[in-house]
């Protein structure tokens, strides 16, 4: 996080800001576009993620697993209490 000193707070010996006030006051949204929010409880994030390339495959039993390197192609945010049940759609 950056913010300006004028937003420290003399302890006993050194300065020091609350976690949210540094990010009410994080100037890296403004230069780096750099953004922070909170999740309601009920809603999702949803990576929707493309195949590269099969870096491994271990096999024990008759149960094979597989290990990807993805690359992620989409992100959503979703409604968790109704998707993917019933076919509910997905915003960008």
């Amino acid at each position: 996080m950056l913010f300006e000193v004028r937003h420290l707070r003399k302890a006993r010996k050194n300065f020091n800001i609350r976690f949210d006030e540094a990010m009410r006051q994080n100037l890296l949204g403004v230069l780096a576009g750099d953004v922070s929010y909170e999740i309601a409880p009920g809603a999702g994030i949803v990576f929707e993620c493309l195949k590269e390339e099969l870096l491994e495959t271990e096999t024990s039993g008759d149960t094979t697993t597989e290990q990807w390197r993805m690359r992620i192609d989409r992100v959503c945010t979703a409604n968790m209490t109704l998707w993917p049940r019933n076919g509910t759609s997905i915003s960008t």
